[in-house]
């Protein structure tokens, strides 16, 4: 009976109403559940409140994952950009920031070595077969007719195994081998390399494979032939040259693309010149797919590259509608490719690697850039920590702008820096007149550099064959050789001064630019007192110290100006840096660095020398000249101003050995390690406050900043390569011939008049200039990778005046001793 009660007491009865225990069971069971559900709201309550405090960066991840797409639409202009084929790159641009891109690859080939910089973010070498990429599940014919899997021989070679789906770089090894040199800051696949690390994924889309008769493909091409039209009598096979150079931006460093296609499936065979046609639709198609699954997409639209290839073959006329149809055609992929894009949030980069053909032959280097996406404010120019020019950026820069918006670390190895919107608006006429004065400059830069020094050359060899052989014709034209080494002088100013004033070409820049240096000297040669000038000690002074104050001190101005505006005349001077061939971007050159060296050295001891008797004080001399020196040194090597770190380093050296000289004596062991010791504490102080400072840094400040990621191996490499540059140049540079004559006439000239004697006597002061030129020379030489070009701009300050003063003396009638 109590066992039937018990039982009777858990379950409901048949009018529906539970017993007392099974009420009580089931009211306890309610609140537990209710306190449960209460402290688990309470919970989510206090982490939501929380997680802005405490993982503020978390919120981020919520939202979906930032994509990076390249669109790679190579051997194209900024002149070929219009309305008419291409209004979806120039609606980007409004939505984003455009650019000129140097594409200029040292060390390396066009058409290939440009891919493999932008993977790199850096210097990187490459080569003709850098394009050898496949799916790996792609068949390739064996010399016997076999057949094996790109992944198989892949693998055979680097000893890794490639994924199904992967795409394979097949010449990484050889590139790996190319870039182990001290040339090459970087390596091949960085960007993607970095991706993978950052737990990214990197995909590729596309090729510019193109078709040519088999005659055409020479040495450094792999080719697949094409069998002949079976029962179709005189056909002739051609063959598949493969240009899959855009693996290189997106593969990482073992040649590896985790994910893409880059196979034959993506063109059709057309009876155009170019032979092959991009499958548009399946192009984008399988960028969608790819682009849903990775965060870096990069697609290689082929179809301009194919064009150019064959550019030989076509008309004037035919190759203009080719190129206008091929574009049109990749434009309008990449406006179905855009609306994929939220670039709110991710971003979009077309850019083109390598210039087209006829660009290269004239020495047009810049190709456009265009990207958008958060961070880029709409409708302005681009601009670059590395170039620090507004609308021109560098091909290194392509790659850490993409990792930064990844949120991926960028390595530092990478010589590029993330791009950035300017207040500048996106005026591409603007860029087309930059474009035109750059290659301009750079084209006439060579044979106004020949003008100048062969010019010289003939002048002072003549000049020393007169003072040994025919005095008396030095004596009766002494007007005539003062006003000669005037425009030796004169040079320079003139040089940076006359293509301001439009397009540097050489049918007006010749004639142009001699006809302002002889203006110059003859300004400076009448720019002299009636009576000589006192030395301090009241002995008399040759009467041309005045032009020579009055040039050296033109010319350093000008120069330190032209720094403190962002050097706008050295951009487009033929001795400034080729901005064009990416040898310096900003600051002050090595040439134009050299000259800045010396007319500071002689402006300054000629200025103390010529105030005579007002600077009746030491400490007054040691002021004035101190100033002069110490300014010029830091334009000249502080990374914010000219960034030249060997021309700190010369400018401190002869100045403070000229400043040590000024008042007599000789420079025995205490006063040489007082000038180490003040150089190396200038020095540190300044690359200090270059690495310290935000925003831009110099090459140095850059270099020391590696080392500190990557070790003294960055360095040491980055020194191996500014000596290797240094003893190349050396030999190459047409300056080493000036430098050489003057060294070798100065110092035999000297031997027989002792000249340096009678100024080191009479001229103290500037005498005291000269030898800190003397010591300047060596250590400009030394501590630039193309230190022979600062070597001679610093000798013609040295030995010019010195030939001048010996004119001077004949003009007085007075015998230089020995003579």
């Amino acid at each position: 009976m109590e066992r039937t009660i018990r039982k009777n007491a858990s379950v409901r009865t048949r009018d529906g109403v539970r017993s007392r225990a099974g009420v009580n069971a089931t009211i306890t069971t309610a609140r537990r559940r209710l306190a449960a559900t209460i402290a688990l709201w309470l919970a989510a309550g206090l982490a939501i409140l929380a997680l802005p405090a405490s993982a503020g960066p978390g919120v981020a991840s919520l939202s979906p994952p930032r994509k990076v797409l390249i669109v790679v639409i190579d051997r194209i202009g900024l002149g070929d950009l219009s309305e008419a084929n291409s209004p979806n790159i120039l609606r980007l641009a409004e939505r984003g920031g455009v650019a000129l891109m140097n594409a200029r690859v040292r060390y390396d080939v066009y058409g290939q070595g440009g891919y493999v910089i932008l993977g790199a973010g850096g210097r990187a070498l490459g080569g003709f077969n850098s394009g050898l990429a496949f799916n790996s599940g792609e068949l390739l014919q064996t010399p016997a007719g076999d057949y094996i899997r790109a992944g198989d021989l892949y693998r055979a070679r680097t000893g890794r195994r490639a994924a199904k789906g992967s795409v394979v770089n097949l010449y990484i090894e050889e590139m790996r081998k190319k870039s182990d040199v001290p040339q090459a800051g970087s390596v091949p696949g960085l960007l993607g390399e970095a991706v993978r690390k950052g737990g990214k994924r990197a995909a590729l889309v596309g090729n510019a494979d193109s078709l040519a008769p088999a005659t055409q493909v020479g040495a450094g091409y792999q080719a697949e032939p094409v069998e002949p039209i079976e029962n179709t009598p005189g056909s002739y096979p051609e063959a598949t040259l493969l240009h899959r150079e855009a693996s290189c931006i997106a593969m990482d460093e073992n040649g590896l693309v985790p994910s893409g296609n880059v196979s034959s499936d993506l063109y059709t065979v057309s009876r155009s010149a170019a032979g092959l046609r991009t499958d548009f639709k399946r192009l984008v198609v399988e960028s969608r797919a790819e682009l849903a699954t990775s965060d870096l997409l990069v697609v290689d639209m082929g179809q301009t590259s194919r064009v150019d290839e064959q550019a030989a073959f076509y008309s004037d006329k035919a190759l203009d509608s080719a190129r206008a149809t091929a574009l049109g055609e990749c434009d309008r992929a990449l406006g179905v490719l855009v609306e994929l894009i939220d670039t709110s949030r991710d971003m979009v980069v077309v850019c083109t690697p390598t210039p087209t053909r006829k660009m290269i032959a004239d020495g047009d280097l810049l190709t456009p850039l265009v990207v958008a996406g958060p961070g880029f404010t709409p409708g302005r120019r681009l601009g670059s920590p590395t170039t620090r020019r507004v609308g021109m950026v560098s091909n290194y820069d392509v790659a850490p702008t993409a990792l930064g918006l990844l949120g991926v670390d960028i390595p530092a190895e990478m010589a590029g820096r993330e791009l950035a919107s300017s207040s500048a608006g996106a005026d591409l006429a603007g860029l087309e007149r930059f474009e035109e004065r750059a290659t301009g400059a750079s084209n006439s830069r060579k044979a106004m550099v020949r003008v100048y020094v062969i010019t010289s050359m003939v002048l002072v060899s003549l000049f020393f064959l007169l003072f040994l052989l025919r005095e008396d014709m030095l004596s009766r034209h002494r007007f005539f050789w003062s006003l000669v080494m005037l425009y030796l002088l004169a040079g320079p100013l003139a040089y940076l001064v006359v293509p301001s004033f439009g397009i540097p070409r050489l049918n007006w820049l010749v004639p142009v630019a001699v006809g302002a240096s002889v203006l110059l000297a003859l300004a400076a040669r009448l720019f002299k007192p009636r009576r000589r000038s006192l030395t301090p000690e009241g002995e008399s002074a040759p009467a041309m110290l005045r032009p020579l104050l009055a040039l050296s001190g033109a010319t350093l101005l000008v120069i330190l100006l032209d720094i403190l505006l962002g050097s706008p005349l050295m951009s487009f001077s033929p001795f400034g840096s080729d901005v064009m061939l990416a040898d310096r971007y900003y600051g002050v050159g090595n040439l134009y660095m050299g000259f800045a060296v010396g007319a500071a050295l002689l402006f300054a001891c000629l200025l103390i020398t010529v105030l005579g008797k007002s600077l009746d004080r030491p400490w007054k001399r040691y002021a004035i000249c101190g100033a002069v020196l110490a300014a010029t040194a830091f334009i000249v090597g502080f990374g914010r101003l000219g960034a030249n770190f060997g021309g700190l380093i010369a400018a401190l050296a002869g100045g403070l050995v000229a400043l040590v000289r000024l008042e007599g004596g000789r420079i025995g062991l205490k006063k040489a390690a007082f000038v180490v010791t003040v150089l190396v504490v200038c020095v540190a102080v300044l690359l200090a406050a270059d690495m310290v400072l935000p925003g831009m840094s110099s090459h140095a400040g850059k270099a020391f900043s590696r080392a500190e990621s990557s070790g003294a191996s960055a360095l040491l490499s980055q020194v191996s390569r500014k000596l290797a540059g240094t003893w190349s140049l050396t030999f190459a540079s047409i300056w080493r011939l000036l430098l050489l004559l003057l060294v070798v006439f100065g110092l035999v000239l000297n031997n027989r008049f002792h000249y340096f004697r009678r100024i080191a006597r009479e001229l103290p002061f500037l005498y005291a200039g000269f030898i800190g030129m003397a010591v300047a020379l060596p250590v400009a030489w030394l501590f630039n990778d193309s230190g022979i070009e600062a070597a001679a701009g610093i000798s013609v300050f040295l030995f010019v005046p010195c030939f001048l003063l010996l004119v001077s003396m004949l003009e007085f009638g007075e015998q230089p001793e020995g003579g």
